[in-house]
Formats: structure tokens, C-alpha cells, sequence
């Protein structure tokens, strides 16, 4: 039995903090899962879509796989022209200097495709040119309505958690979009209101690349480990 995790920076474990000591190991360690975690700091949520896929291709019925969300001010972009392997979609991304990698996942070394940013001054032609956030969520919420819809066919055992889907927007002077279940036709229990601004709220300061100090990342886990053994 497994425990695969997806999402953005608040979902990552930091190579600097301690063995066992993010919340998806700990969940790991409750469950007494294998832990594959897969996500990726600063992943907009077509970067998770790639790890969702990865991830379908190694899953089983019996296997938990926890979402975690991010927001629309966020897209994936390609590095190159050619022709890619579906298959390599996740590996074709690049990994933060202090991410702890996992085994069995064989990164490219040349970065073929990362997810942008609009605070990155090197995005900043795209985001004014061709970017709409209002049209990012529509896309957004579609895909990965479609991409739960896919993992549901290999295992119930799925917990989606709003992370910054509805609330980094409001950075740039946006209201919250409040996101809820019925937003991706999820049932109660697979999915938890655990925004971005709460997790970090569990704690006393932002001590990884994960932005949780060991206080928060034990609040986090105690949280989804009671959401998880509804499944």
C-alpha cells in the first residue's frame, strides 16, 4: 500500500528537515504506507495535472493519493517545440534546490517544461499578453474535475485539499473564490477546506520550502490523516 502525494510547495518535503517529519510522511508512518511524493514547488495546477498523471500509472484500488491545490495565477509552460513523451510529462520538469527528491523518478536534466509564475519578472510578456485568470480557473476546474474523475477508475481512496486554489488570488486584490466538493463533483468526504492560509496559521513561522514549521506539518497530517480514514 501506497501514499502518493501531489500539489504544489506546501505539499513538498524540504532535503534540510528532518526524516519523518513532514506531514506526508507522518500520514505515511499512521498508515503504514510506502510514501511517493511527488510534488513540486511552485507546480500551477497543470503542473499537479502531470503528477496526477504519473501517479495513475502506478497506482492501485487499495492505494491513498492525496491533491493538494494551488492557484490560478499559475501556468505550465514549455521550454521547447519538440515533440514530447506523454509519459515524461513529470520528469520533464525541474525540482527546487532544497526539494527532497523521491527514488524512481528520473528528472531530465535540461528543464523542458515549468510552471509560471506572475511575480517572475521572466513571465512577465506572457502574463500581459496572453494570460486571463478568469479563463486559468475555468480551464483549471474542468481539468482537474477530469483528472479525479480518472483516479476514482483505479481508487476510491482520494483527498483533494483547496491548499491556495481559493485563496492566493486574493493577493492580487481579488475576493476568494470559495472552493468547495461540488466544484470538481467530488464527494464530501474526498475532499478538505484546508486552505493555504490556515496550514500556515498551525504554526509559528515558515522554516522549509514547504512553508510549515514541524508544528504546522504535525497539525496538517492530524487533519488529513482523520479526512483520510474516511475512505
Amino acid at each position: 500500500m501506497t501514499l502518493y502525494v501531489a500539489g504544489d510547495s506546501f505539499a513538498t518535503v524540504d532535503k534540510n528537515q528532518s526524516e519523518g517529519t513532514s506531514w506526508s510522511e507522518l500520514i505515511a508512518t499512521s498508515l503504514g504506507c510506502k510514501l511517493i511524493n511527488v510534488a513540486i514547488p511552485g507546480a500551477s495546477n497543470g503542473s499537479i495535472l502531470t503528477q496526477i498523471d504519473w501517479i495513475l500509472d502506478r497506482c492501485d484500488s487499495d492505494d491513498y493519493i492525496v491533491v493538494f491545490l494551488t492557484d490560478r495565477y499559475r501556468r505550465i509552460l514549455p521550454n521547447t517545440i519538440e515533440k514530447l513523451d506523454r509519459k515524461k510529462f513529470l520528469e520533464y520538469h525541474g525540482l527546487h534546490e532544497l526539494q527532497r527528491t523521491m527514488p524512481g523518478i528520473a528528472y531530465s536534466k535540461k528543464v523542458l517544461l515549468k510552471s509560471s509564475l506572475m511575480i517572475k519578472p521572466e513571465h512577465k510578456d506572457f502574463f500581459s499578453k496572453y494570460f486571463n485568470p478568469d479563463l486559468q480557473q475555468f480551464e483549471d476546474e474542468y481539468m482537474l474535475t477530469g483528472a479525479f474523475t480518472k483516479i476514482f477508475c483505479k481508487t476510491k481512496r482520494l483527498l483533494v485539499c483547496s491548499g491556495g486554489y481559493d485563496n492566493s488570488s486574493s493577493r492580487f486584490g481579488d475576493v476568494p473564490d470559495k472552493v468547495n466538493p461540488e466544484l470538481f463533483c467530488l464527494p464530501a468526504d474526498n475532499f478538505i477546506d484546508l486552505p493555504a492560509t490556515q496550514m500556515l496559521k498551525f504554526g509559528k513561522g515558515r522554516e522549509y520550502v514547504n512553508h510549515l514549521d514541524l508544528q504546522a506539518h504535525a497539525k496538517v497530517a492530524r487533519v488529513l490523516y482523520k479526512q483520510l480514514l474516511r475512505l
